[in-house]
């Protein structure tokens, strides 16, 4: 089993690629901070900004608030 980082740090990989560090509010599942690594990576839509990715995780991301998120990731 795998467990969560409880500092909400995680890697947003392309395939075996990282293309950014982002911290994560492990509550609301919202991005917080961005470390880009490699722009070209980052999903569409999600490659132009900052505030842009924030968008296209909030449009995609189910918080833990919601349900047994938590417990069906595990």
């Amino acid at each position: 089993m795998t467990e969560l980082p409880r500092n909400g740090s995680f890697l947003l990989k392309h395939g075996d690629k990282t293309a950014a560090d982002v911290n994560i509010d492990l509550l609301d599942g919202a991005i917080r901070k961005v470390q880009v690594r490699d722009r070209e990576r980052l999903p569409p839509g999600g490659n132009l900004s900052t505030d842009d990715l924030r968008l296209w995780w909030m449009r995609r991301a189910v918080p833990q608030l919601r349900g047994k998120i938590i417990s069906n990731i595990k």
